[in-house]
């Protein structure tokens, strides 16, 4: 009986982490609400680091599986037309007790084709937290309208207080 007790308490880990996405882990199935920022800020990380790059399979990991079409399109058309030079972080807004997180990340760019001005856009990224399939996901997208004194028109350095996603440091408002 306890032979067979010990060997279930062995196989619950892999049959729990068995649903689980590549980049899972075991901190993701046992996180508490204060760890959940942590996890969201190395997953809003990784996820905007491989769209800059253009990697849109690899950010695919991190999307919930209803968000990789739509997202998908959105970004290789982008691709196309933008060259991204820099993205970072705003602002994160957490609620914990319902799994939900929205991140506004600020992407400047130029468009590839005509005049090489960089612009700037702020998007709202929507992430729900899923215990057994990986964490935190990227549930959907959607543009802000930037508000005429706070864009940075043709500047290309960091404005605002908000560090580069790409130096792998975080803006705390």
């Amino acid at each position: 009986m306890l032979k067979r007790f010990l060997i279930c308490l062995l196989l619950l880990p892999a049959v729990a982490c068995s649903n689980m996405n590549k980049h899972s882990s075991f901190m993701d199935l046992t996180a508490t609400d204060s760890q959940k920022k942590g996890l969201l800020q190395a997953r809003v990380d990784k996820f905007n680091r491989e769209v800059y790059w253009g990697v849109l399979d690899e950010a695919a990991t991190y999307m919930e599986p209803e968000a990789r079409e739509g997202f998908r399109h959105i970004a290789k058309k982008r691709r196309r037309n933008e060259k991204i030079v820099d993205q970072s972080v705003d602002d994160m807004e957490i609620k914990a007790d319902e799994n939900i997180a929205w991140v506004d990340v600020r992407t400047r760019y130029y468009k590839k084709r005509g005049s090489y001005y960089v612009k700037e856009r702020l998007e709202r990224q929507t992430w729900r937290f899923h215990r057994t399939q990986g964490g935190w996901l990227f549930a959907a997208i959607e543009e802000v309208p930037l508000d005429p004194d706070e864009s940075s028109g043709s500047l290309t350095s960091h404005s605002g207080g908000a560090k580069s996603l790409l130096e792998n440091t975080w803006s705390r408002r």
